[in-house]
C-alpha cells in the first residue's frame, strides 16, 4: 500500500471514529460532515438556529431512552429549509444506524421528487459521508449492502398503502413531509408495521400549516412500550 492509499485509509478510519460518536448526537453530525464555511456553504457556520434546535432536541430524545414520543413545533416561514433539515436527519441516521430501513413520502409526487429528495442529494454531494451512498431517483442506499441498509422514497397512494408496510428492524427511518396532507390510510399502514419489540422507531412528521397540525399529527403517533416515536412540526 503506498503512503497516500495509507494516509487515506487512516483518514477514512478516523471519519468512521467520529461518525460513531454521532449516533445519538444528530447536530453534532451536521456539524462534523459539512464543509462549513467554504465552497457553496461559504457565509454559513452550521444548520439554522431552528434546524438546531430540532437536531439537538432528536439527540435529547435518543439519550434519553425512553418510549415517549418526542414532540416539537416551531413557528417558520416558506423557504425556511425544512427540505435541508429532513436531508440531514435521513444522512444522520443513515450514517449512524447499521442496516436502516426507511422510507421517504411527501403530500404530493412532485413536491417528494423536486422538494425532499431532491435536497437529500445536494446535501450527499456536499457530506464527508458522500462515498458511503447511493442516491438515485428511488433509493439511497449503503455501497455496502444495498439490499438491507436504505431508504426508500415512495408517493403515496392509497391504492398502494402497502408499500409502506414492511419497515422492520433493529433501526427504522419513517419521514413524512407535508404531514397533514396524507392520509389516515397510509398511516395506519406504517403503524401496522411498527411492532418490532425493544426497536427505536424514527416517525418524523414536517409540515406547514398551523401550530394545530401538531395535535392532529400526533394522534397519529401513538406510542407504546415496545416503541419510540419521534414527531416535529414545522409551522408557517
Amino acid at each position: 500500500m503506498t503512503a497516500v492509499a495509507t494516509k487515506q485509509k487512516d483518514c477514512g478510519d478516523v471519519l468512521v471514529d467520529q461518525v460513531a460518536k454521532c449516533i445519538d448526537d444528530p447536530l453534532r453530525f451536521v456539524k462534523l460532515v459539512f464543509d462549513w464555511g467554504h465552497g457553496d456553504l461559504e457565509g454559513h457556520t452550521g444548520p439554522d438556529e431552528w434546524q438546531a434546535e430540532l437536531l439537538t432536541a432528536i439527540g435529547d430524545w435518543c439519550r434519553n431512552g425512553d418510549n415517549e414520543a418526542l414532540q416539537y413545533a416551531t413557528a417558520s416561514g416558506h423557504g425556511i429549509g425544512k427540505g435541508t433539515v429532513s436531508a440531514f436527519i435521513i444522512l444522520w441516521a443513515m450514517s449512524c444506524k447499521k442496516n436502516l430501513n426507511g422510507v421517504v413520502t411527501a403530500n404530493t409526487k412532485q413536491q417528494l421528487e423536486t422538494k425532499t429528495w431532491r435536497e437529500l442529494a445536494l446535501w450527499h454531494k456536499r457530506s464527508l459521508v458522500k462515498s458511503w451512498f447511493e442516491w438515485t431517483a428511488t433509493k439511497f442506499y449503503h455501497v455496502s449492502s444495498p439490499e438491507s441498509w436504505y431508504v426508500s422514497a415512495i408517493p403515496w397512494s392509497e391504492k398502494n398503502s402497502e408499500a409502506f408496510a414492511g419497515q422492520h428492524g433493529e433501526h427504522v427511518l419513517v419521514l413524512y413531509d407535508e404531514a397533514s396532507a396524507i392520509p389516515n390510510s397510509i398511516w395506519e399502514v406504517s403503524e401496522g408495521a411498527m411492532t418490532t419489540p425493544g426497536a427505536m422507531w424514527f416517525a418524523l412528521a414536517i409540515l406547514q400549516g398551523t401550530l394545530e397540525g401538531l395535535e392532529n399529527v400526533s394522534a397519529r403517533t401513538s406510542t407504546d412500550g415496545e416503541r419510540a416515536r419521534l414527531t416535529a412540526a414545522i409551522a408557517r
